[in-house]
């Protein structure tokens, strides 16, 4: 009897020995829970899910591990774009032609003098200013505004007068420059040879 009692506080002393000397002879670390709780020691608290357990290596990759593709990335460089081609025979388009057609002019009067040519001399002054400014031109007289519309290089040339003769003039001017296609083709019908055949036209 006796001896049986040694024998069982030999082996609790021998299984507290053996406890210190796992644990390096301090006590065993304690986890605090995030609400509050009672502390578990540590090998406890991995059994609770407060300490993730270390990733397997060999595992196979989860869903959110398979790589995403990066979006292409569009090329930000500058396309050049080719000039647009502008039919300097046709500056309206139809619907602005009708109503430019649709204007009407006043009744004119009769007037003593008929300028045929201009008596403006020095028109030419304006040529450094208005030199290839393009657009349209708007103006009375015959020479000085074919001039100006010329050293201008206007799309567009709009005329009116008060006198029916320059009116008439302008016509005249408008049929041959569609009839030819040189400037010398121009200055030879309004030869005076050909002052009926340009009547035909």
């Amino acid at each position: 009897m006796k001896r049986d009692f040694l024998n069982r506080q030999l082996f609790l002393t021998l299984v507290t020995l053996l406890a210190f000397v796992a644990c390096n002879g301090k006590e065993p670390a304690r986890t605090v829970k995030s609400d509050g709780s009672k502390p578990l020691p540590t090998d406890m608290a991995a059994t609770n899910g407060m300490t993730p357990a270390p990733a397997d290596p060999m595992a196979a990759p989860t869903k959110d591990a398979t790589p995403v593709e990066a979006a292409p990335v569009k090329d930000a460089t500058p396309v050049a774009t080719a000039p647009v081609e502008v039919d300097r025979s046709k500056p309206l388009t139809d619907k602005q032609e009708e109503i430019l057609k649709s204007i009407t002019g006043e009744k004119l009067g009769v007037t003593k003098e008929h300028y045929y040519t201009s008596n403006e001399t020095r028109y030419d002054l304006w040529y450094p200013q208005i030199d290839n400014l393009g657009g349209a031109y708007m103006g009375v007289g015959p020479d000085q505004s074919y001039s100006l519309a010329v050293a201008a290089n206007v799309e567009l040339v709009i005329l009116m007068d008060y006198d029916v003769e320059v009116l008439a003039l302008h016509k005249m001017y408008f049929v041959l420059v569609k009839e030819c296609e040189t400037p010398q083709c121009v200055l030879e019908l309004l030869e005076r040879k050909n002052t009926n055949a340009v009547y035909e036209k």
